[in-house]
């Protein structure tokens, strides 16, 4: 059965244009130029994609976008906003309104119908490269989850790289990327510089590429910029490249607490501040309907309320919650003030924020595969004994998960 499409546009030949190219690819297309008739057309039909214009007499796209999304029926539809105002603020109220892609006019139809197929084809993925804090951990004892600090690759959709954190998995990432010696591109986020975040960097092969693309996002420390702070650790003293003599074309983006639309990836990355040593930064990706957070380093058990809330609501709804569960009860007592959580805490922010999937992070450096094993079956425990609809899971190296 062909997908359904409904286009409201006011100007009858972009209308007819649409109509034309999307049904040419074998679509069934239905067209509202009115925008007052939009939102009965959109029930009726029930699409599997809404494209709206944002410049409309009567009732503008975000409006419409915003009410599809307020409505519990139309639960999965796709929408694409289609617009001349290309501000990033205007981008950016479109994704928070719910809009999955923002596609900017004049267009190229090629163009418009490859991100069309790609947005109601695609799912994100999501592939663990390091999964261990502090101190990477080789040997038998962690050979299921891992040895390698963190790193977890995200793939959107259309195919767009993000990567969150660059601890020493990074560089078997870096390496798969390299084998077919196709241009990279990506948008790496750290959550802080502490060396078990940043130490896989030099050793990321797409950094030595000339034609590569590598913008690196994250929180500034007071006394230093960030880019200063990547290349404090490669330094001749302590490395033999310096960050200035890698080949690949390398931006840095300082972020704070707020929202960093990705237009061009037709996502947002939304920021909080963690409770931990330094600025540190924990991220939430929101691609469409789907969110997944990053959470790592974070101190759970020793937040005030008024920030456990904050917490709750930054998790609120995520498909995946990717979170610092370093250590057990016991062991917190004894740690408290070193910034990471007890699993038990995590698990209770999960629940608060009705997640659908939790992955535990970031495991202790002392704790073997069986240690970690014991930890996840009393955490699949308490979920069974409360009846919560929550897959909790170990992050292991080399995972992958569909969204």
């Amino acid at each position: 059965m062909a997908r359904r499409i409904v286009v409201v546009e006011d100007e009858g030949q972009v209308l007819l244009m649409l109509q034309r190219l999307l049904g040419k690819a074998g679509y069934h297309v239905i067209t509202v130029q009115d925008s007052r008739q939009a939102y009965a057309k959109i029930q009726l039909v029930k699409p599997d994609l809404v494209i709206l214009d944002v410049m409309m007499p009567h009732v503008d796209g975000l409006s419409l976008c915003h009410m599809i999304r307020q409505s519990p029926e139309l639960k999965g539809i796709r929408i694409a906003i289609l617009s001349a105002k290309v501000y990033e603020a205007d981008k950016l109220r479109a994704f928070q309104l719910g809009a999955d892609i923002f596609i900017e006019k004049p267009f190229h139809p090629d163009e418009l119908l490859a991100r069309i197929t790609t947005l109601l084809m695609g799912k994100i993925k999501v592939r663990f490269w390091g999964t261990r804090g502090s101190v990477p951990t080789p040997g038998l004892n962690t050979t299921k989850y891992g040895g390698n600090t963190p790193c977890v690759e995200v793939r959107l959709p259309d195919n767009n790289l993000l990567v969150f954190d660059a601890g020493t998995g990074i560089r078997n990432l870096g390496n798969m990327l390299s084998r077919d010696g196709k241009k990279v591109k990506a948008s790496i986020f750290i959550s802080h510089p502490h060396w078990d975040h940043i130490q896989g960097l030099p050793f990321f092969l797409p950094a030595y590429g000339p034609r590569n693309e590598l913008v690196i996002y994250g929180a500034e420390q007071p006394d230093m910029r960030l880019n200063e702070l990547i290349s404090a650790q490669m330094e001749s003293l302590f490395f033999p490249i310096t960050l200035k003599e890698l080949a690949a074309d390398i931006t840095f983006k300082r972020l704070s607490e707020g929202s960093c639309p990705l237009p061009s990836l037709d996502a947002v990355v939304d920021t909080i501040f963690a409770n931990h040593p330094g600025f540190t930064l924990s991220y939430r990706l929101s691609c469409g309907n789907t969110k997944l957070a990053y959470m790592t380093d974070n101190e759970l058990d020793s937040v005030a309320s008024s920030q456990w809330l904050k917490f709750v609501e930054f998790v609120k709804g995520t498909k995946l919650l990717i979170h610092d569960a370093q250590y057990s009860k016991e062991e917190y007592a004894t740690h408290k003030g070193w910034g990471h959580s007890s699993w038990p805490k995590v698990l209770d922010l999960a629940l608060a924020g009705k997640v659908e999937q939790l992955a535990l992070f970031h495991h202790d450096p002392d704790h073997t595969d069986a240690d970690i094993d014991l930890i996840l079956e009393e955490c699949r425990t308490i979920v069974r004994e409360q009846g919560a609809e929550l897959e909790c899971f170990a992050a292991q190296e080399g995972m992958e998960i569909v969204l």
